[in-house]
């Protein structure tokens, strides 16, 4: 029952859904917590949102595009992998304190842990928002990868000063279907719902024998329907959003525990 007690978590993305209510919430009365999940869409500026996370008293925030990296300047920590990426999309209040964390990077290493078993891989990344950024931390440091590609319609270079710079090329938009690879990954909203298809017949997959994609909404994309076509094999988004739910439900439990003692 809903009460005085109840520890509220939210989720903040330009176009919500119901797979993290779903699945939170599933999980709350399962454990028996006291706690909801409400997805929201925000309709101010994202500095409004530390005020209004302490004023409600709201426990949790999971962190969707576009506010991964605009939500940093607002937290009072940041997690030491959140803040290389520069990108965060779980936040957590605790005695006041707003911290940040990046779940994503759990369910990308972990996934590529399980695909990159061969050595001299060369991998393309389309995007160049927060996703793009973990996996180019993760295969910029990877034994078996030999060159990462990253292309997007702008392409900032200085998000990836950090990295491995003998290892990524920048590929102008034009010149996308010039390169191929061993590993493909959709890193870009393209082919989720109320956005446009991924578009397949600008790319070279002569030689993929991996297609990773992202996008969680729809179930199957039409570039993971083109995978199986072609008998590519590939993992959808479904998979990286249970891993990472799975660790930010992690770092909410384990809050809720610390609040019973705390309070």
């Amino acid at each position: 029952m809903i009460n005085k007690n109840t520890n509220l978590y939210i989720s903040i993305a330009a176009n919500p859904g119901n797979i993290g209510a779903n699945f939170y919430n599933k999980k709350f009365k399962t454990n028996s917590l006291n706690s909801i999940y409400l997805p929201i869409k925000p309709n101010s500026n994202i500095k409004n949102l530390k005020s209004t996370l302490k004023f409600l008293n709201i426990k949790g925030c999971s962190v969707s595009m576009p506010y991964k990296k605009k939500v940093i300047s607002i937290l009072d920590n940041v997690e030491k992998v959140a803040k290389k990426l520069q990108s965060v999309n779980t936040i957590v209040q605790k005695n006041g304190k707003l911290i940040g964390y990046n779940t994503d990077a759990y369910s990308i290493s972990t996934i590529l842990k399980g695909v990159l078993k061969k050595k001299n891989q060369r991998v393309l990344i389309v995007g160049n928002g927060a996703m793009a950024r973990v996996f180019v931390h993760y295969l910029s440091h990877s034994k078996f990868v030999n060159s990462i590609y990253l292309t997007s319609r702008s392409i900032k270079k200085n998000n990836y000063k950090f990295y491995n710079k003998k290892r990524i090329s920048f590929i102008d938009w034009k010149k996308k279907k010039d390169i191929d690879c061993d590993l493909f990954i959709n890193a870009t909203p393209l082919g989720m719902i109320k956005y446009p298809i991924f578009p397949i017949n600008q790319f070279n997959f002569d030689k993929s024998h991996q297609i990773l994609d992202v996008v969680a909404l729809p179930d199957v994309t039409n570039l993971c329907e083109f995978a199986k076509k072609n008998r590519i094999k590939y993992i959808g988004g479904k998979k990286f959003a249970s891993l990472q739910a799975d660790k930010q439900y992690e770092i909410y439990s384990n809050l809720n525990k610390s609040l019973t003692k705390d309070e």
